[in-house]
């Protein structure tokens, strides 16, 4: 089967690290799957683009995005790539891939499944009800399927959209052999200025409004000044760095919270820390909490988007609302406790192995394209 996944850039973020494994998962089953993405990175690091992949560079940032809804040079390139390859499948992978991948069909490409993987909560960012009938009747409509990274990403769709085809949730999966650790743990710290006995959270995730980082820093100021051997690690950059940066002076508490940036090795990272944070207020189907789990590291994360698919409360980590700041400092209180993250850390890892290696969920993906083609 030949298989076209399509991405926004090649940044190391959910969506195009999960496209980039499950195209190397199809290929090691024999199949000619492919990468594509619309517009160059300007991350320091970025994800890894080789032959047969394709890179086409434009700038996110074109007047003609604004002007016109797209690009024609943009388009015309995509258009002659999928004349070429003729690919049985195109996977949109959100945002503005799926945009462009509907206006292949405007252009009359209708020789293959065209499936829009839904990456977060529709509901965040669909706008108004016309906004959401318009996305309905030019976007949707022109969809073969729909992948929803959970349960809460297909309520969402439904209710925003009211798609007439068909509907998979298929969460999010990692490749574990992917996930290396390079540098051994105590190394990792050193070159961190963080102390062997320090319990280290770690948050990773793009610093931006929605991922809530002045929100999370903000949260455990008063728990960094209490417990003198806590420190807090934040990897990723964002519009919100700045702000964050200032929050973090605010509260003296330089030498307690470091900002990485964005790294390529976060996989040493996380086998470095000794729980993973996520405070975000939406989410799909976040790949870092599999990722620590992978690495047997337990979560205290919101309950936001898909989650509670992929973490059991009380069971692989903790689970709280939103908006409680109290809850979600009491959560890390607890996972202070390293016998109580052993037991939820084992479990994390058992799950992610169970339920969510890129094997099961490349399984997943083509019972579905074969269910669609055969409807």
């Amino acid at each position: 089967m030949r298989h076209l996944q399509i991405s926004t850039r090649p940044q190391l973020r959910g969506a195009e690290v999960f496209a980039a494994q499950l195209a190397k998962e199809l290929r090691r089953r024999g199949h000619d799957a492919r990468n594509l993405f619309l517009y160059r990175s300007d991350d320091e690091v970025q994800l890894e683009t080789t032959a047969p992949d394709w890179l086409l560079a434009f700038d996110a940032d074109d007047r003609r995005e604004r002007w016109l809804g797209f690009q024609p040079r943009l388009l015309r390139r995509l258009r002659d790539i999928v004349r070429d390859f003729a690919p049985e499948v195109v996977q949109l992978n959100g945002s503005r891939a799926v945009k462009y991948g509907a206006l292949l069909r405007w252009c009359g490409w209708r020789d293959g499944l065209l499936i829009y993987r839904s990456i977060g909560d529709p509901a965040a960012w669909a706008g108004p009800a016309w906004r959401r009938l318009l996305y309905a009747k030019l976007v949707v409509s022109r969809m073969s399927g729909i992948v929803a990274v959970s349960r809460n990403t297909e309520q969402s769709l439904r209710r925003c959209y009211a798609p007439q085809v068909p509907i998979a949730v298929i969460p999010r999966g990692i490749d574990m052999e992917a996930l290396r650790v390079a540098v051994p743990r105590p190394r990792t710290r050193q070159a961190l200025g963080i102390a062997e006995r320090a319990t280290v959270a770690l948050s990773v995730g793009r610093l931006s409004a929605e991922k809530r980082p002045v929100w999370l820093i903000e949260t455990l100021a008063p728990l960094l000044a209490e417990v003198e051997s806590l420190v807090l690690v934040l990897v990723g950059d964002g519009p919100v760095g700045q702000e964050a940066a200032k929050v973090v002076r605010a509260h003296g508490l330089e030498t307690r919270v470091l900002l990485l940036g964005t790294r390529g090795d976060v996989g040493d990272l996380i086998a470095a820390t000794d729980l993973l944070l996520l405070a975000s207020s939406t989410e799909g189907s976040p790949g870092v909490i599999l990722e620590a789990g992978a690495l047997g590291l337990p979560v205290v994360a919101t309950n936001v988007g898909g989650v509670t698919d992929l973490v059991e409360p009380e069971q692989t980590g903790l689970v709280v609302a939103v908006d409680d700041r109290d809850g979600f400092r009491n959560a890390v209180r607890a996972l202070l406790d390293p016998g109580r993250r052993q037991t939820l850390g084992d479990a994390a890892f058992r799950r992610v192995v169970d339920h969510f290696s890129i094997a099961s969920i490349a399984d997943q993906s083509l019972q579905f394209y074969h269910r669609i083609r055969g409807a």
